[in-house]
Order: C-alpha cells, then sequence, then structure tokens
C-alpha cells in the first residue's frame, strides 16, 4: 500500500474544498514532510487517514463528533469529506468518507482504472485485507500518544494483525476451513458413538489426550526459543573472550573450545562403540543364551543314538513292505503270531523316516551354529569394551583438563574477563536448567504418545464394525496430519519471522542505545529489554519510543521484504506507509538521530508530522537529502496578532511565517514548500 494524496474537505481545521496533500512515491526521496505547530491540525492528518479508512479515531483525539470545520458551519456548511487516494498491488483506489451534521457518515471505495472510477462491495473487508484494522496504529502511529507497543495492543489479537501483515492469511483460513471439516466430522463420529458407552469414553479420552500433547508441544516450543536465545547469548560472550584484550583469557579460551569440540568426538565415539554392543546383543544373543541348550541338546543326541532310541538306521517303509510280503529278505516267512513277525514288528518302534531325519538334522545344525557363533560374539564383545575403556580414559582426561581450563580462566583478575565469564557461568545456567525442561517435557510427550497410540489401536477396533466409523475416523487422522504440516510450516516461518525482526531491531539497539542490552521478540510478538544475565531491564521514556519505532519499521521493512514473494502456502507480503504524529518529542538528541536515521532505511513511506521544535537540527540534518516532498501547516486568525507569535520557520532557506492574525478566516491551510 502506497499512499498517494489525501484531501481534506472542511475536515475540523482544515477549510475548503482543495486542501490536499501529495506524498512522495521516491524509493530514494521517500519522506513527506508536514511542518505544524501544536494545535494547528498535525494529529488531525493523522486521524484523517485512519478514520477515512476505519471509522475511529485514536484514543486523545478530542470531540470526535464535532468533524466539520467550524468556518465552514458558520458559513451554512453541512459536511466534510475526507478523501485517500493509494495505490496497492499496481492498482489505484479512492477512498471518500463523508460526515454531516446529522451524525451520519457514508464510506465509498473505488477502483481506478483507465481512469474510470469503479465503486467496490465489500470495501472495509478489503481495506482490512489490504493493512488490518488491529494494525493500524502501528503504522499510524502517534509518538506521543503511544509510548509502549506491548501496551497497547497484546495477546493473540496483536499476534494475530502482525501474521496477517506477514502474509499468513491464506494459511490461516485452510486451517481454519480444516478444523471446521474436522469439528464436523467429529460430531458426526461423536453421534455415531453415542450407543457405545465404551468407545465414546476411548473418543473423549482421545481428545483430552491430544490436547495436552498439543499443550506439552506449545510450551516446548517456548523452551526452544529461551534455549535459542540463551545460546546465542553464550555464543556473543564467548566470542568477546576470544577477541578479549587479555591474551591469557584469549589462550584459554582457544584451548576450552578445541576440549569441548574433542569432548563431544569422545562422547559420540562411545555412543557409537556402546550402539555396536547392543548390536551384538542383538544379533548373538540367542547364541549367548541358546549355549547351555545347544550342548545339552548335542549330547542328548549321541547318547539316544547310541541307545538306539533315536529311529536309525532302518527305514520304516522296507520294514512295512516286509510285513505285507510276509516274507523277510533271508527268504523266511512272517506270519502272524510267529516269532520272526514279532522281531520285524519291533523294527518300526527304532525305524527312521524323513519327518524325523530331517528334524535331527536340523536339530544338530541349529546346536552347532549356536556353538559356533559363541567366539564371533566374545571377540567382538572384547573389542567394543575396548574402545569403550580407551574412550573412557580420554574422556575423564579431557574433563580433567577442561575443568582445569575453566578454572584458570575464571581466576583471571581483569575486570573484563571476570565481567565476561560470570555472564557464560550464568548462560550456561539457564541453558542447563532450559534443556532439563525440555528433556521432562519430551519424555511427557513421549509418554502421552505411546498412550494415545494405545487408545486409537482400541478405537480402531470399534471402527471395524460400522463403515461409517471407519471412514470418519481415517477422515479425522487425515485432517489432523493436514492441520499438524500446516501448524509446523507456519511454525517455522513465523520463528523466522520473529528472528529476522530481532535481528533487526537489536542492530539499531546495539547501534545506538546507550545501554547494554537485548531485544527478545515473544510468541506473541511482544518485546522486551534483557540485561545479558537473562534478566528484563527497566526503560526510560525515550528508550521505549526508540525500541517501539524500531520493532513496527522493522515489521514493515520484512514485510516490504515480502512484496515479491509467491506460493500456494503464504500470501506474499505488502508495502505499507509509515505515518507518524510527533516521533522525536520523548527522544534526546543522540536518540532524534538514531530514530531519523533508521526509520527512512527501513520504510517504503515515511510521512512524519513534525513541530519545529522536533523539526529543527539534528533531524533536519540527518534526513534532509531523502525529503520527496514537503508541506506547511499554516493557522489563519480573524483575531489580532498583539503578543501572539507569529511562529516563523525555515526550510530549504526561506522563512515562512505559520501563524497569520487579522485574516478574514479562522481555519487551517497547506502550503506547499516542494
Amino acid at each position: 500500500m502506497l499512499l498517494l494524496e489525501l484531501k481534506l474537505r472542511n475536515f475540523r481545521q482544515f477549510y475548503s474544498d482543495a486542501t490536499a496533500i501529495k506524498f512522495s512515491t521516491d524509493p530514494e526521496k521517500n519522506i513527506t514532510l508536514i511542518h505544524g505547530e501544536n494545535g494547528v491540525g498535525k494529529t488531525t492528518i493523522l486521524n484523517a487517514i485512519i478514520w477515512c479508512l476505519y471509522n475511529r479515531f485514536t484514543t486523545d483525539f478530542e470531540l470526535q463528533k464535532e468533524l466539520i470545520c467550524l468556518q465552514h458551519l458558520k458559513e451554512g456548511g453541512k459536511s466534510c469529506r475526507v478523501e485517500l487516494h493509494f495505490k496497492y498491488l499496481d492498482t489505484e483506489y479512492l477512498a471518500q468518507r463523508t460526515w454531516t451534521n446529522a451524525n451520519q457518515t457514508k464510506f465509498k471505495l473505488f477502483e481506478i482504472k483507465d481512469s474510470n472510477y469503479k465503486e467496490m462491495m465489500n470495501s472495509k473487508s478489503f481495506i482490512n485485507t489490504v493493512l488490518p484494522d488491529d494494525m493500524a496504529d502501528y503504522f499510524f502511529f502517534q509518538g506521543e500518544g503511544i509510548s509502549d507497543v506491548n501496551k497497547s495492543k497484546s495477546g493473540e489479537k496483536f499476534k494475530i494483525a502482525i501474521r496477517d501483515i506477514l502474509g499468513f492469511s491464506l494459511a490461516e483460513s485452510a486451517i481454519l476451513d480444516l478444523k471446521d471439516i474436522h469439528k464436523r466430522w467429529s460430531k458426526e463420529l461423536t453421534e455415531l458413538t453415542n450407543s457405545n458407552k465404551e468407545q465414546q469414553k476411548l473418543t473423549l479420552n482421545k481428545k483430552e489426550y491430544e490436547e495436552k500433547i498439543d499443550n506439552f508441544k506449545n510450551t516446548l516450543k517456548r523452551h526452544y526459543l529461551e534455549k535459542e536465545s540463551v545460546e546465542v547469548d553464550l555464543e556473543n560472550i564467548l566470542d568477546s573472550i576470544r577477541t578479549s584484550s587479555n591474551s591469557d583469557a584469549k589462550e584459554l579460551q582457544s584451548e576450552i573450545d578445541v576440549l569441548e569440540k574433542r569432548d563431544i568426538q569422545v562422547s559420540n565415539r562411545i555412543k557409537g562403540a556402546q550402539l555396536a554392543r547392543q548390536g551384538l546383543i542383538r544379533s548373538f544373543g540367542f547364541s549367548v543364551f541358546g549355549q547351555k541348550l545347544a550342548r545339552e541338546g548335542l549330547d542328548f543326541i549321541d547318547e539316544k543314538s547310541k541307545e538306539s532310541k533315536i529311529p536309525a538306521p532302518y527305514d520304516e517303509i522296507l520294514v512295512q513292505r516286509l510285513v505285507k510280503a510276509e516274507e523277510c529278505i533271508c527268504g523266511r516267512e512272517l506270519k502272524l503270531g510267529t516269532k520272526e513277525y514279532s522281531a520285524i514288528i519291533e523294527l518300526l518302534n527304532t525305524a527312521n523316516n524323513n519327518d524325523i531325519k530331517d528334524r535331527v538334522n536340523k536339530s544338530v545344525a541349529a546346536a552347532n551354529s549356536m556353538k559356533n557363533k559363541f567366539p564371533d560374539f566374545l571377540s567382538g564383545l572384547e573389542k567394543q569394551e575396548k574402545l569403550l575403556l580407551e574412550y573412557g580414559a580420554e574422556k575423564r582426561e579431557i574433563e580433567i583438563s577442561l575443568k582445569d581450563k575453566v578454572h584458570t580462566l575464571s581466576e583471571i583478575d581483569v575486570d573484563e574477563v571476570r565481567k565476561l565469564d560470570k555472564q557464560k557461568v550464568n548462560c550456561k545456567k539457564l541453558n542447563d536448567n532450559v534443556n532439563q525442561k525440555i528433556g521432562q517435557i519430551k519424555h511427557q510427550i513421549t509418554n502421552l504418545e505411546r498412550d494415545l497410540l494405545g487408545i486409537k489401536t482400541e478405537l480402531k477396533r470399534f471402527g471395524t464394525q460400522d463403515a461409517r466409523l471407519e471412514k470418519l475416523t481415517s477422515y479425522q487422522e487425515y485432517t489432523n496430519s493436514l492441520i499438524k504440516l500446516c501448524h509446523e510450516k507456519l511454525d517455522g516461518y513465523e520463528k523466522e519471522s520473529r528472528l529476522t525482526i530481532a535481528s533487526k531491531v537489536n542492530s539499531t539497539v546495539e547501534k545506538f542505545s546507550r545501554s547494554e542490552f537485548t531485544v527478545t521478540v515473544g510468541e506473541d510478538f511482544s518485546f522486551h529489554l534483557v540485561r545479558s544475565d537473562g534478566k528484563p531491564s527497566a526503560k526510560s521514556r525515550g528508550e521505549n519510543l526508540l525500541l517501539n519505532l524500531s520493532f513496527i519499521s522493522a515489521l514493515i521493512d520484512f514485510a516490504n521484504l515480502r512484496k515479491g514473494a509467491s506460493g500456494d502456502f503464504l500470501v506474499s507480503g505488502t508495502t505499507a506507509p509509515f505515518v507518524i504524529d510527533a516521533p522525536f518529542g520523548e527522544l534526546d538528541n543522540t536518540y532524534k538521530k538514531a530514530t531519523a536515521s533508521f526509520l527512512p532505511e527501513r520504510s517504503r513511506q515515511l510521512i512524519f508530522l513534525l513541530s519545529s521544535s522536533h523539526w529543527m537540527g539534528t533531524v533536519d540534518e540527518t534526513i534532509q537529502d531523502k525529503v520527496g516532498s514537503e508541506y506547511l501547516l499554516v493557522q489563519s486568525n480573524t483575531t489580532v496578532q498583539k503578543e501572539k507569535p507569529e511562529d516563523r520557520i525555515m526550510l530549504d532557506g526561506k522563512e515562512y511565517v505559520q501563524s497569520l492574525y487579522a485574516q478574514g478566516k479562522d481555519a487551517t491551510f497547506i502550503e506547499k514548500v516542494h
């Protein structure tokens, strides 16, 4: 969104039908300056833009029903109007809002193509698409009236508004649609399961466990963000020690870095050896625990073979043929009841058959395999145990040396080193604490997910009884997976956005702030000053304003960088104007210069509403080369001057009078400077 022109037609102080401001759209000279002393109309211009787009005002804008210029009312006028001409996605639009003395307002929005004006339907929705109402106060910013962005908007509402600016709306809509579908399927599923109390109980338990897991995962995300912040702080502290002017500290930290790297490598080797040892047990465990069985089994087979208890060496089929033929291979008759017949029949008890042969052979092979693999297991185990002893000794040596180096570093009696070492210790304690919390939550999530899997398995048992129930269950799982995937992508992008914005704000704070602190950006995009020890830092009003302006300008810059982004998941970024009324009121000269330096760099279009006290000196010198359009608010008075000031100001080498007396009108006029 780029503002092109603002027309004020008898709105508040501004008289006539042709009071207009054309805003600079030049990327190189992206500042529009509007000069005006207190009470002349700067805040009115800011509120005119907000009112035209959103039909509301800033909280400190008084007499909000008295919008028609008093001079115009004296002359019989009955209405006022604000027109805002702007461009969005290469198309121009004209917004018009009219107010009558009957306290009625009308709003129209036109799309302009080839000089033709086409009135748009759903104009309010379109305006909120261009720039959400919830974000308006941060793009149309009142420096004196809003000293803390965090207090003016907070929590989920502020987060949603910023996510809209960053291009989340399309993905958020998709998630809402998926959740709505999931809700409808859940309702139908509940209706189908009402007749089955056990199934209903499992369904409720499933929902309860899913909610618990989601809550723990959200907590886990916050801890990971905290961990990331602490690790960044720790690395910065270590870099400071590595580049310290104290040579002993630099050398010790270098040695500590090497030892810590070796410690990680050795720890990984130990883990590898432990895994290899576990692999040996998986591969050879049956042979280890089956040694006794194998030995005794082979002995049993040998013993029974000698006793002829194991069928051999006769073949069962041969014996049966002899009995059937009633004649032995030696020629004797085999008649039932004879001694010869009984002897032949007795052979069947020890005769062999193919099944028995196969079983005996397999048993012998299995037992021999167990006996043969046992030495391989012992050899492999001995090798891994030897490696573990070597790695363990090396790790203990490293830990002793590391402890000694860390202690020596802490004993260096230099203020800079001692301070950095103390900060390092604090950061490591914080990191250990966060890691402990992360571990505990991961453990809880694992237990819950295991229990949830059991519940889902139980639910599937019911699902097979009803085809529709089974389909609904699968639909739910599918939508859940889609919602999870969408959230993961959004969370990743949101994290990237927060880190980018925080980095931009911190670069400003580091460069211009007198105090040593960093800025953290929370999950709800709230931001806080934090000391090096991780504790919150108190801020002056000037620091507050510097921080707020830096945050909003970083947000605007990030959205503008994404303007050309494409994809099916996120809406591309947008260009947004930054209109600021009295931005330097609570800043000293140093912070004025800082603000005047970074705001034009991060804003595609910057509009300053300034009094002479804000403009003269530092601000003038800093931004004069970036001004593309400049106006002066001149107050006309019918009263005689007497002791009243003329409010003179020098602009571009020319002196202007801002307060005129004994004029024919009581009103404010806009004079173009260049």
